[in-house]
């Protein structure tokens, strides 16, 4: 607050400033309230109302009352010099004033523009400073995400040497399954063996109990054999006589049985051709064996693709019931066909009985016989190799089916392939269905040559002890050879297997490497992102810091320069403070001399009374004069009571505080303020007054709202 504030509220009363809607004014009139206005006389001192805004921006009616008497004295003389130089004093004074007055009011509204923009600067400097917490916010996060940023990037780096070494658990864990899965086919494998070989050594220990039953039948056999030779042999002496006539006989009997070994020789060549025609049929399933392997491994890659169409292989599966039905009966007939070979090996045993009762007839036809039976055996080792071989098919024929039921449930387009295949196996069958018939046809054309056989085998009896002996040997070495060809095939299927799981082994280890590969590339590619996205992140935040801090720069040069503008602001503003209270002091001054020349002119105005008052008869001669003067003192003083009006007002001075703009009123804010006391030289009774009909009416005509 200037010290010219602090004396203009001083010039306030303290009731005016806790009311200030109270009227300061007394003998205030209710002129506007209704009631019917008094004639009032011309030369009456009446007091007039005028309304003005407040300093809280409420019309307030105030009386304005002339702060002088208005006398009409006649004119002594002419006016002075010393008069008229007052007079010019006093405009140019005057004059002064108002120029004072209007600096002092541009002066006010400059301080005005200059504190609102000095208000505005403040407002700024709060938005920047709020701004800049704003960006130090950001950057504060920006920092915080950085670090947020890093310390994922550190546990990422962390996980992925995590996974690393997990890769490296899982490739263990993955050999380790391998050996597990490969210890346990070894295991089944084993399992297997061992049940086989059970169930060998159970059919073998069946087949020994079968041959040591055979062997005690043949010792009794041999010992009524030998009881019977010996008393044959005192037989044979009474019938060398006879056998001697009967070589004769026996000569036409060769001759006959020469003719037998010779249709014997062709049938041998048959079933040679037969065992032929058979081991191609087996070389031929074999191969077929071997096709459907490959087919089952095509069809393995086809699962994958033919697992949506198990509805539709419902039907593959019934007809593949219907074909095991149909191997079931072909089974059945083959173990009825065994039981008749058996049945025939029981009547070859009769038949040998009666070779050995014939054997003593037939002795010179042992070595023909002999030779005849060792023809004879190996037709059985044939039958039994041929049994066997059939057995393996059918075990083979057994496995190719379930494989084709197991394949069947997931197979679909290849329908057609097994219906074709079902067809040649059907053909097959049957071809080999007759080609049972032919040897069971072949077999009862042999055993009728058998039975014709076994007549003279009777004169072989002495010579099969040894060959008895020699078959068991063979029989011995032909097991063993059987157990080491088993071996060797369980070996191979091992290698097969153990080659296979390799390969497989070998194809999912490469798998996963592609995998790993892939992850790797994929883990690396994913670094590398992170890698680019948290450089791009370093570079968009060293631009924000680099853009945040010449932003700051920028607000700072501002802020300099609108602190040096606050700076000359606040300079200009305690020089126009100076410069206030140095115009002020000269209104003071100015004001001074304006009441010591009111003072003279009151002196002036009285003398000019007392000279009136001796001369009633002058005045129409010095009408024009006191015209012309009137108007110009009322001027005058009309103009004094405005600057001081002006000088008072404490509208258009503030007091240090800033008013709220309100409305303008109709009435002008630069009305005379209102006066506390009247002044000593004017009389407040109205009947004192001098009247008279040329009443001198200078200082009665006051504008109210007349602006400077």
């Amino acid at each position: 607050m200037s010290q010219f504030e602090t004396y203009a509220q001083t010039q306030i009363p303290q009731q005016d400033r806790s009311k200030p809607n109270q009227n300061q004014l007394l003998g205030t009139l209710n002129l506007s309230s209704g009631q019917n206005e008094k004639n009032i006389d011309q030369n009456e001192f009446v007091p007039r109302r005028s309304s003005q805004t407040n300093n809280y921006g409420y019309q307030q009616n105030t009386l304005q009352v002339s702060p002088y008497p208005q006398f009409n004295y006649p004119l002594m003389g002419q006016q002075t010099m010393k008069e008229q130089e007052n007079l010019e004093q006093m405009q140019r004074l005057m004059k002064e004033n108002e120029t004072l007055r209007y600096q002092w009011r541009t002066l006010e509204q400059e301080n005005q523009k200059l504190k609102n923009e000095n208000n505005q600067l403040i407002n700024r400097e709060k938005n920047n400073s709020t701004e800049i917490q704003g960006l130090q916010d950001q950057i504060l996060q920006l920092k915080n995400e950085n670090k947020r940023l890093m310390n994922t990037i550190s546990d990422d780096q962390y996980q992925l040497l995590d996974l690393q070494k997990l890769k490296k658990q899982v490739e263990l864990n993955k050999g380790l399954d391998n050996q597990i899965s490969d210890l346990e086919q070894q295991l089944s494998i084993a399992n297997k063996q061992l049940s086989e070989q059970k169930r060998q050594n159970s059919f073998q220990e069946n087949e020994i109990q079968t041959q040591k039953d055979t062997i005690d039948k043949f010792k009794t056999q041999l010992k009524e054999l030998t009881q019977n030779n010996e008393s044959q042999v005192q037989k044979n002496d009474t019938l060398l006589n006879d056998n001697r006539k009967m070589k004769q006989a026996l000569d036409m009997i060769n001759k006959d049985l020469i003719n037998e070994q010779e249709q014997n020789k062709v049938l041998f060549q048959k079933m040679n051709q037969l065992n032929q025609g058979s081991k191609d049929q087996i070389n031929n399933l074999q191969k077929n064996i071997t096709n459907l392997n490959f087919q089952n491994e095509q069809l393995k890659n086809q699962l994958i693709i033919l697992q949506q169409k198990e509805k539709e292989l419902q039907n593959v599966q019934n007809l593949n019931l219907q074909n095991e039905s149909k191997l079931r009966q072909m089974q059945q007939q083959i173990s009825e066909q065994q039981r008749q070979i058996d049945q025939y090996t029981m009547t070859i045993q009769t038949g040998k009985n009666e070779y050995q009762k014939l054997a003593v007839k037939t002795q010179s036809q042992e070595q023909d016989i002999w030779k005849l039976k060792e023809q004879l055996n190996q037709l059985n080792t044939q039958n039994q190799m041929l049994q066997n071989k059939c057995y393996q098919l059918e075990r083979s024929i057994d496995d190719s089916l379930s494989k084709s039921q197991i394949q069947s449930a997931d197979l679909k387009g290849s329908l057609d392939k097994w219906k074709n295949y079902g067809l040649s196996l059907e053909q097959e069958i049957k071809k080999r269905e007759m080609a049972l018939h032919q040897l069971e046809n072949e077999y009862v054309h042999i055993q009728s040559l058998l039975k014709g056989a076994q007549e003279n085998e009777v004169q072989l009896r002495n010579e099969r002890a040894v060959t008895l002996s020699k078959m068991k040997e063979m029989h011995d070495d032909l097991l063993l050879y059987e157990k080491k060809c088993n071996q060797q095939d369980g070996e191979l299927t091992l290698l097969q297997e153990q080659s296979r799981n390799i390969l497989q082994n070998q194809e999912r280890l490469e798998q996963d490497k592609l995998q790993l590969n892939n992850e790797v590339k994929k883990l690396m590619e994913e670094l590398l992102r992170t890698q680019n996205q948290n450089d791009l992140k370093n570079r968009d935040y060293d631009a924000l810091q680099m853009k945040h801090e010449s932003d700051n720069n920028m607000k700072e040069r501002e802020v300099q320069n609108l602190q040096l503008q606050n700076n000359i602001l606040q300079e200009k503003n305690i020089q126009l403070e100076n410069d206030l209270t140095k115009e002020k002091e000269k209104i003071f001054q100015m004001e001074s001399r304006i009441r010591n020349l009111e003072s003279e002119i009151h002196n002036l105005q009285f003398k000019q009374t007392l000279q009136q008052q001796y001369s009633w008869n002058q005045e129409p001669l010095n009408n024009h004069n006191n015209q012309i003067q009137q108007t110009e003192n009322s001027l005058i003083y009309q103009r004094i009571n405005q600057n001081n009006s002006g000088f008072m007002n404490p509208q258009q001075n503030n007091y240090g505080f800033q008013k709220p703009q309100q409305p303008k009123p109709t009435e002008n804010s630069n009305a005379p303020y209102q006066v506390d006391e009247f002044p000593d030289h004017r009389r407040t009774n109205s009947q004192q007054l001098i009247k008279s009909k040329n009443y001198d009416l200078r200082f009665q005509y006051q504008p109210q709202n007349v602006q400077p």
